[in-house]
């Protein structure tokens, strides 16, 4: 059985001990609240995946996962245009078509977790669509066949895997950490958890 297959399946066994916390008023109001820059990185917390830019000069600040998005796309609609402009002509480009403004949080979050860019303003919040992670068509594993689930493998680089997770979990929940194993090797370590689908021994010795 895939890693792949195994790793969706953790997430979905009702063996599992759950730990999941009460639903706040304010995880409630999601639907309604204003979305907020500081509200946007509390719900993405603990995300070592996720892309925080500012730009003081014009005092706005970009939220994204940089596996998700086309680099192309990010470079030619977001950052350069923003990084062109003086404080008092932001509001004209905000009026371009490719900026879609967005009232409250949840729109935000799955927007970011959909591949779009998440742009912070004075003058509100916007989302641009930027949807491309780079990667080749991915092969099913040929050591680890399996006759029903998904065929993909991890076998491509970590980008790409947290491309396939997130592209199939799009929850702010998904957390991702990052830390390097080895004294040599240095070797980029990210182990995702699903918060309140996995066990708590299994969260504590994953940082250890």
């Amino acid at each position: 059985m895939s890693m792949f297959k195994n790793f969706f399946k953790s997430l979905t066994s009702s063996e599992l001990e759950m730990d999941i916390e009460p639903t706040t008023h304010q995880e409630m109001d999601n639907d309604t609240q204003v979305a907020t820059l500081q509200h946007t990185l509390h719900e993405l917390a603990d995300c070592a995946d996720l892309t925080h830019r500012r730009f003081p000069e014009i005092q706005t600040d970009i939220v994204y996962f940089g596996h998700l998005v086309s680099k192309n796309e990010l470079r030619n609609n977001v950052i350069q245009p923003l990084l062109n402009i003086q404080l008092d002509e932001l509001q004209n480009l905000l009026s371009w078509s490719q900026f879609v403004e967005t009232q409250n949080t949840k729109d935000v979050i799955l927007g970011i977790l959909s591949g779009s860019v998440a742009v912070f303003t004075p003058n509100g919040t916007y989302v641009v669509e930027a949807y491309g992670p780079a990667s080749r068509n991915v092969e099913e594993s040929q050591t680890e066949a399996v006759i029903t689930g998904p065929h993909e493998a991890f076998v491509e680089s970590y980008g790409t895997n947290l491309a396939l997770i997130r592209r199939r979990i799009r929850s702010s929940h998904l957390k991702v950490m990052k830390f390097e194993v080895g004294e040599i090797t240095k070797t980029k370590c990210l182990p995702a958890i699903h918060q309140g689908y996995c066990k708590h021994g299994v969260r504590r010795r994953s940082c250890e």
